[in-house]
């Protein structure tokens, strides 16, 4: 078996000749069609949680981040995804400490 592009998909082989020589055949062929490679997150612009998703840990990125992560949690509990996003508003929100506490009898 010859290595290269055609080894990995034809193949399956995933070894470092392989693995690179696909990655460079992926990035030529992004380029020739238009695609910016690599600038999908690095300019994003800080406040963001796409700031965020590209390892910026400033105090603005990291709360956009933490209130994303809030909808998607209320969205997982009402049995939703980002995709079929409904009014935030019509989400139920969190059990507050007291009715927690009630229900579990303390």
């Amino acid at each position: 078996m010859k290595h290269g592009r055609s080894s990995y998909s034809k193949h399956g082989c995933r070894c470092i000749v392989c693995t690179t020589a696909q990655a460079d055949y992926q990035r030529e062929y992004r380029r020739s069609k238009g695609a910016k490679v690599g600038t999908r997150y690095t300019q994003a612009k800080h406040g963001t949680r796409a700031k965020y998703v590209a390892k910026c840990r400033c105090e603005a990125c990291t709360e956009a981040n933490r209130e994303y992560q809030k909808v998607a949690m209320r969205l997982y509990r009402a049995g939703l995804t980002m995709k079929n996003l409904p009014e935030l508003d019509d989400l139920p929100e969190r059990a507050e400490d007291d009715d927690l506490q009630d229900s579990a009898g303390v």
